[in-house]
Order: structure tokens, then sequence, then C-alpha cells
């Protein structure tokens, strides 16, 4: 609790004490007002820094207004070439792709920073379920 100093009509002064959830709430609200008024351009941004990472990653084209924003601009997704990209507002870039085994679910590829973390994302991360195994050949069962 905090005391707030006020003065009554007949000019006497007492002090009130204002409980300090009341105070938060206008910094709150204003928190909440300038996040809202934020969404339009971040999602816009969002977008177009996703095109443009593609652009470098790929060498292809993708416009920003082919790439979908969610309503909380947090991220941005695009599908180049059977590929799905997602940008997350804090930079992160990822390649989903389902279950190598069942081809279910969706998986985040690790941060794709650059041209060869995107190779490795491309050719040789193959994410599974726990319960699914890993079908790529390279497992040598003639021991067995």
């Amino acid at each position: 609790m905090s005391s707030t100093q006020m003065q009554d009509k007949a000019g006497s002064t007492m002090m009130l004490a204002v409980p300090e959830t009341e105070q938060a709430a206008g910094w709150q609200v204003q928190a909440i007002e300038k996040y809202e008024r934020s969404l339009p351009a971040g999602r816009a941004g969002l977008r177009e820094e996703l095109a443009a990472r593609i652009l470098v990653l790929t060498g292809l084209r993708v416009s920003s207004e082919d790439a979908y924003a969610d309503a909380s601009g947090r991220l941005a997704v695009a599908g180049v070439d059977g590929t799905t990209l997602r940008l997350y507002r804090g930079g992160d870039l990822v390649m989903v792709r389902s279950c190598a085994y069942c081809e279910t679910g969706r998986f985040e590829s690790p941060q794709i920073s650059d041209v060869a973390d995107f190779g490795y994302a491309l050719g040789v991360w193959r994410p599974l379920h726990e319960d699914c195994e890993d079908q790529d050949g390279s497992e040598n069962l003639a021991g067995w």
C-alpha cells in the first residue's frame, strides 16, 4: 500500500491509502496499449524479415505478403519449394518438418543462422518422435 495526498472541498488535506494494484493498473494499461498499437507494424516487419532471410538462404524472392504472421506478432511462417520456415520475433529462424519415420507431428530444426545451418536442416536433420525408429538405412543390422 502507498498513500496519496488529497484535499477535500473545505481545504483540509488528508492522506488516502491506495492499493498498489490500482497504481499498477495505469502502467499496465499503457504497456498493453503500446503492444496493441505495435501489432500491425510488428507483423509486417516479421513477414518482411522472413522474406529477406529466405532470399539470402535460397536466392529465391518470396513476397512478404505470401508469409503468414500470427495475430500476436510473435512468429511468421512461409513455405518455399515444400520447405516450411518459421521466424520468431526474437530473430530465431527454424525449419519445420514432420517425423522422418511416421510423417506426423511438427518439429523445429536447430536455429538457422546461415546457409550451412540451412544445409544441415535440409540434408541431415531427421526429427523423430520418441517412439519412432530412424529408418535412414545408415544403421548396419548385419551383426544381429
